[in-house]
């Protein structure tokens, strides 16, 4: 799996080309092209952690009392400065006024009409409930690393550091063809021994999740020609996907077409279930190809595995995505494992120990109920001996 994948992200690139756009045209999921630098500090002054009383920290041991000659509050500075003896009535994300450095707040304070006192036991220490000029960014800080996919914190952290716009990778354009002669578009009439694709919208919806502008093909029939004809009319993709075929059914034509139009396989046929007829192409003029399986649920399990991180590379993320499993307890007793490495479909639960993984009883891969109702897959490695119920396994969270 680990080889399979690194193969795909060794024989692909990003998509030439950068554009500028607008914060207010940014959306999560774009990719830094360039690193974005503070124009700002952030915090831009000295601000106020708590409610409660600006004033000089070296009065503190000389005063007895202050005079509280003005308030400060966010977005309504004090316009004068501070003096031996005074205090400035403050507020949560204000300005410190000038000659003030520490904050007393209120409840540590007795005030009696425009006089204050502190008590003794509660005197601050310098700087206290003080967010100091640049505590959080330093103005020309690197905020986003070039490389880096967008989401929601990327976008505050711009705005709060004065930045307008972003240069971003072009979106990667990928095609998707599912292949088979019983195959019917949603919606149209079925005729006898017909289904409908069931797999190309569910792919397109997740490759537009991670980022890419994904659009679905007419079908291709199971003729060589068909094949070959869709292949070259998407020749202005990144990527092509496509769904079935790809066995070796008198009827699976992908892998002897894509050899005749110059395709060069990285590889056919991985270590896996489901989804053991993946298979990886590229050539030197027409889009890579990554030809998933043709059963519904190998399909987007692969796409979840594979497709997910090629997205990523062509998109120009610096360090494309690497699934993530983490440790669960086994909910009851499994029997020995497939020679390939297995993805069971599965339903993760809180439990007192931890994370209760139950694997369904019926896996197979043409089944999408089980796949809906699932909420991650138990991962178990190639030749795994029987499982106990409250061993530890690992998962991946279907997200």
């Amino acid at each position: 799996m680990d080889e399979a994948r690194q193969a795909i992200l060794d024989n692909l690139n990003p998509v030439a080309g950068h554009e500028t756009i607008t914060l207010d045209e940014a959306i999560c999921g774009r990719v830094a092209a360039m690193p974005v630098h503070a124009i700002s500090n952030i915090p831009r002054h000295d601000l106020s952690a708590m409610d409660g009383f600006a004033l000089a920290h070296n009065d503190l041991p000389l005063v007895d009392q202050f005079d509280v000659i003005g308030e400060s509050a966010a977005g309504k500075p004090f316009p004068g400065s501070v003096t031996k003896g005074q205090a400035v009535r403050i507020f949560t994300g204000a300005i410190l006024p000038e000659g003030t450095d520490t904050v007393v707040i209120q409840e540590d304070c007795d005030l009696c009409q425009a006089q204050m006192s502190i008590k003794k036991e509660a005197w601050p220490s310098m700087g206290h409930c003080v967010r100091k000029t640049g505590l959080d960014v330093a103005k020309q800080e690197v905020i986003v690393a070039a490389g880096t996919r967008l989401g929601p914190g990327h976008l505050a952290l711009c705005l709060a550091a004065s930045q307008t716009s972003l240069e971003v990778w072009a979106r990667p354009k990928i095609t998707i063809y599912a292949s088979g002669d019983e195959l019917q578009h949603p919606g149209k009439d079925l005729p006898y021994g017909h289904i409908y694709d069931s797999t190309s919208l569910p792919l397109m919806t997740m490759a537009r999740h991670w980022g890419c502008l994904a659009s679905n093909g007419p079908i291709m029939r199971d003729n060589p020609a068909d094949i070959a004809a869709k292949i070259k009319n998407a020749s202005g993709s990144d990527l092509l996907i496509t769904i079935g075929g790809a066995s070796v059914g008198d009827h699976d034509h992908m892998h002897d077409v894509l050899l005749k139009l110059g395709y060069q396989p990285t590889f056919w046929k991985i270590n896996m279930r489901p989804g053991k007829p993946l298979m990886f192409a590229t050539h030197q003029t027409l889009p890579p190809i990554l030809a998933l399986p043709g059963n519904p649920v190998s399909a987007l399990v692969c796409a979840m595995l594979f497709l997910r991180s090629a997205i990523d590379k062509i998109g120009g993320v610096g360090q494309p995505y690497q699934p993530i499993f983490f440790d669960g307890i086994l909910a009851h007793d499994l029997p020995a494992g497939s020679p390939r490495e297995d993805y069971m479909r599965a339903i993760m639960q809180p439990s007192e120990l931890g994370i209760e993984i139950i694997p369904f009883a019926t896996q197979d891969s043409s089944m999408l109920n089980i796949f809906a109702k699932s909420t991650c897959l138990l991962v178990r490695p190639a030749g795994d001996p029987p499982c106990l119920a409250g061993e530890r396994v690992k998962f991946l969270p279907i997200v």
